[in-house]
């Protein structure tokens, strides 16, 4: 039998076995220029077998922290399906109470944990079909919405959400100083030259 064959089929074997599992869709919020952005990159599905269907209603994308409810998509009083269910995760993602997006694009979707567990779909959304939105607070921070960073995953019998709220990176006080002596040293050479 051929060695390398079976080592490379070996291989495969366990990079299949040990790549991480992945939500359907996956949510992550940010700071980007003095804003706050919610979106799905690259857009998923979602399998709503194991929930059931409760009503059609109209949504509004906004963000709740402390009842672990976020809505993305860009209309506001969008027509929307929801299902309810066994849904499992955190009670919230930090004690921010409401605040309704300044703007939004793509489908309207998410989770709420504010009553009864409720996964929130387009109107005649069909498991299976492509989720992608965005929605922006514009002037805020993840702070003043009272988020909290982390990975946060909600899942029922055939699925998952996970939303992903990353830190701002703060820029250092030594990056500045070595900047700045840089641009001493260049001084300082082009003097000498």
């Amino acid at each position: 039998m051929n060695l390398k064959l079976i080592g490379c089929a070996c291989a495969w074997a366990i990079v299949l076995a040990i790549s991480p599992a992945r939500a359907a869709v996956v949510v992550t919020a940010a700071e980007s220029g003095g804003d706050v952005i919610l979106s799905t990159s690259p857009g998923g599905s979602l399998d709503l077998s194991g929930l059931t269907f409760f009503s059609d209603s109209t949504c509004n994308s906004s963000v709740f922290p402390s009842i672990a409810t976020f809505l993305l998509g860009g209309a506001n009083e969008a027509p929307c399906d929801t299902y309810r269910g066994s849904i499992f995760g955190p009670t919230d993602f930090g004690s921010g109470g409401i605040t309704f997006s300044t703007n939004g694009s793509g489908d309207i979707f998410g989770l709420s944990l504010g009553g009864p567990p409720t996964v929130i779909v387009p109107d005649s959304y069909v498991s299976g079909d492509l989720l992608s939105g965005t929605l922006t607070f514009t002037g805020e921070s993840l702070a003043n919405l009272g988020l909290v960073s982390g990975s946060y995953a909600w899942s029922w019998s055939s699925d998952s959400i996970t939303l992903n709220v990353v830190a701002p990176i703060p820029i250092p006080a030594a990056i500045w100083l070595f900047g700045s002596a840089l641009g001493l040293l260049g001084w300082m050479r082009r003097r000498a030259s």
